[in-house]
Formats: C-alpha cells, structure tokens, sequence
C-alpha cells in the first residue's frame, strides 16, 4: 500500500515511530509504517463520523439564537441578509458566500426533486455556512485596549453577551476554567466563556479541516479534543450527548493504538 503514498507522507509516518521509540529511521519497518497509517486513518474516519453530527447541531443552535436576537433588534430573521449590529460586518462576506453556494446547489436540483426550480429560503443559505463561518462568530482574539470601545466590549465579544451565550445553557464552569489559560490578554468576567467556546471551536475546526484534507493527526490531542466537542454538545443538546457517546468510534479507535 506504501507504494501509492509521496515518499513525503510515508516518511512522517516513519519518523513518527522514530520519534515515539528512539530506533533509527533504516530499523523502521514498511509493515509498521502501515500499520500506524490505517490506523489514524481510521481514527480520522471515527472523527469524521462525531463531527457530522456535531456540526449541524452547533449550526443550528447559533442559526435558532441569531434569528431570535436579530428579530428583537427590530429586523428580520433573515441575519445574513439582514443583520443589525453588531453582526453587520461579521456576516457580509459569508452571507454572499452562502447564497453563491445555495443558488448553485439548487441549480444541480434534477426534475424530480422536490424542490425543483424553488425560491432560496434562509434554510438554504444557512446549511451552505462551514464550521469555520460559524466560528468566526465567537470572540478568540481579545481587544488590548477596551477605551476604543464605548462599551468596554468588542463587537464580538457583545454579538456573545446578547445573543451566542443564549445557544449553550448548560455550558460548565469546568470548561471555561480548563480554557480560562489560554485566553490572552485577560477578558472581563461575561465573556470568559464565550473566548473559551471560541478557543474549543477553533480548535475542533483545525481538525475537522485535517481529517478532511487526510492530513496526519498523531499529535492531536485527541481526548482534549473528544472532551471540548462533549461539553459544547452537552451544553447545546443534552440528548444529542447521549446518542453521540452511543456510537463513539474515536475512543474505541485510540485503544487500538498500534505499539512499536
């Protein structure tokens, strides 16, 4: 199977086992480079599986919350097309994006689709938004000076206080407090939390992008990863948690580990 890879790409498999058990990188056998190569890749698989189901449930959480504070801020429910403030700006690019995207899928619709030759909803145009469009939303990169701001708070940071927050109810303390240190510079109490979703969104998105350009994943932090994409489930869908738990590959996966 080797022999269809880059020399590149096996080779970072092969010093990874150099890495992970100090033999020379000539002592390194084919058979385990393969070995340690089906195996992420089934790890990939497993994460490509969680993440399916996680982010349509996290779109639809933040799409439910925007359309209800978009409405009471005296516009529409449409907050791509019409967005107030402080979402505007935040939106303008993804929202021609989405509709590009929309307006091309629907014209790939066949006759006998249901929808043939129907108008793009809101609907359309929401599930047409990436997991990075969505978590570009949230608060990661804290202001350094508060003064520019007339109420101490960026517009992200406030696009949380009054509408994202309303998307995790059952968000944990323990999960802020595990990504309260990796927030820099320090940010004011009410949206520590919303720097910490951000901060387990981003990274939760680097991966999702490397399983699905099949790029190594060895020095992912899987059982970080797995407890961030958990806690934000459970914070925005109990239920979801349970089923997600259910028929979770990855930690099956992780226990199959080659050893070298």
């Amino acid at each position: 199977m080797l022999r269809g890879l880059s020399s590149a790409r096996v080779h970072s498999y092969r010093m990874a086992i150099v890495g992970e058990t100090g033999r020379s990188a000539n002592s390194v056998s084919d058979r385990s480079v393969q070995s340690l190569y089906l195996w992420q890749s089934a790890v990939a698989s497993a994460w490509y599986e969680a993440l399916s189901i996680f982010e349509p449930v996290l779109r639809n959480r933040i799409d439910c919350e925007l359309r209800k504070w978009n409405q009471a801020q005296g516009n529409t429910e449409d907050w791509l097309e019409d967005p107030a403030q402080p979402l505007k700006k935040a939106v303008s690019r993804m929202a021609s994006d989405a509709l590009n995207a929309a307006e091309s899928s629907a014209r790939r619709r066949p006759r006998n689709h249901p929808r043939f030759s129907a108008p793009i909803t809101l609907d359309d145009r929401i599930s047409q938004l990436s997991f990075g469009n969505i978590s570009s939303l949230f608060p990661l990169q804290a202001p350094r000076n508060r003064s520019n701001f007339a109420s101490g708070f960026s517009a992200k940071e406030n696009l949380w206080i009054h509408a994202l927050s309303g998307g995790f109810p059952g968000l944990a303390e323990k999960f802020v407090d595990a990504h309260r240190s990796s927030i820099h510079p320090s940010v004011p109490v009410q949206v520590e939390s919303g720097y910490a979703v951000a901060t387990a969104l981003e990274q939760l998105r680097r991966l999702r992008n490397r399983v699905s350009h099949q790029e190594q994943i060895l020095n992912v932090d899987h059982q970080e990863r797995l407890a961030d994409m958990y806690a934000l489930v459970h914070a925005m869908s109990p239920q979801t948690l349970g089923v997600m738990k259910k028929m979770d590959r990855v930690q099956r996966n992780l226990l199959l580990r080659p050893r070298f």
